[in-house]
């Protein structure tokens, strides 16, 4: 079987909220997605065809939330699992948003070379060791 996706599906792991008309605020997790669509796991049953709105930020950091509907593609329920989220809904955007795989991107590298704002800047210096002596403390740097 031929894949049909257009765009690239990243693994990405987010909470999102799913906004239903007659149940707003239900909190889901995203497990994967691309600039067209989404696999949440969520703690209630869909519809196929089912319309809803969703809320998410794909990267902490991101300053602005995307807010966008969703068409609900297909959802299965794992039955007898003690899972919070045992349905699985593979959800379609009504128009692919690019600016998710540029987040999509920035979130792949993070979780392969970890966060840039933490990580320890290559000044040369290795170990910085504190040393008591009789006069005072001191510094040795290694």
């Amino acid at each position: 079987m031929r894949d049909r996706r257009r765009y690239p599906r990243h693994e990405a792991w987010f909470p999102v909220q799913i906004d239903r008309w007659f149940q707003p605020g239900l909190m889901g997790c995203c497990i994967d997605g691309s600039a067209s669509g989404l696999l949440i796991r969520s703690p209630v049953q869909f519809a196929p065809a089912e319309r809803v709105k969703l809320t998410f930020k794909i990267v902490p950091t991101q300053d602005e939330w995307v807010r966008t509907e969703a068409e609900v593609i297909r959802a299965d329920r794992i039955d007898g699992s003690e899972d919070p989220w045992p349905v699985w809904v593979a959800l379609r955007l009504p128009e692919p948003i690019m600016k998710l795989e540029m987040l999509y991107q920035i979130a792949d590298d993070r979780r392969r070379n970890g966060d840039p704002r933490t990580r320890r800047r290559h000044s040369g210096i290795r170990t910085v060791t504190r040393v008591v002596t009789e006069h005072g403390v001191d510094f040795a740097i290694g």
